[in-house]
């Protein structure tokens, strides 16, 4: 009876502590949408991106993770490619995603200019989702990262290869 309870208490505590977010989370996807895809998400999308956050979320994974990659998914998607964005509005749509916020001339300019020389996209997208200000951005969003390092290090291993 103990270990049935103690089973239960610990199911509880992982499952509110990751599921306490859910709104933010749904709200996070559908600024995605609308900051990447300049669209609303159909319904279908919304649940699945925001089950699949969840589920990551629930398996101690840091919630960041699933974002990049929903992130990554829509910046490559056949739907964003065919809007034609020039580098600058690639370039504020980061800084929108990633940052949340309008870019400043500055930081625009350079990240334009990366662009234009020849640097890929997504390793432009790989400075702005490794920065400190999505981190930020996330942690006032959702807390302090509660991921199992075990976690990180498959995660990092799988980015590595």
């Amino acid at each position: 009876m103990r270990i049935r309870i103690a089973v239960a208490a610990i199911l509880l505590a992982l499952t509110w502590g990751n599921t306490a977010h859910a709104d933010e989370t749904e709200n996070l996807i559908v600024k995605y949408y609308s900051d990447i895809l300049d669209r609303s998400p159909d319904a279908a999308g919304l649940a699945y991106w925001k089950a699949e956050i969840e589920r990551v979320a629930v398996l101690r994974v840091d919630r960041k993770e699933g974002f990049i990659a929903l992130a990554k998914l829509f910046f490559n998607s056949d739907e964003y490619i065919a809007q034609g964005k020039s580098n600058v509005q690639y370039a504020a749509d980061l800084y929108r995603t990633f940052s949340n916020r309008a870019p400043e001339q500055a930081g625009l300019d350079y990240w334009a200019a990366l662009l234009d020389q020849g640097v890929g996209r997504n390793v432009i997208l790989n400075y702005f989702v490794y920065g400190e200000e999505f981190s930020l951005y996330m942690r006032n969003l959702f807390g302090a990262d509660s991921s199992l390092p075990e976690c990180n290090l498959v995660n990092d291993l799988y980015r590595g290869l």
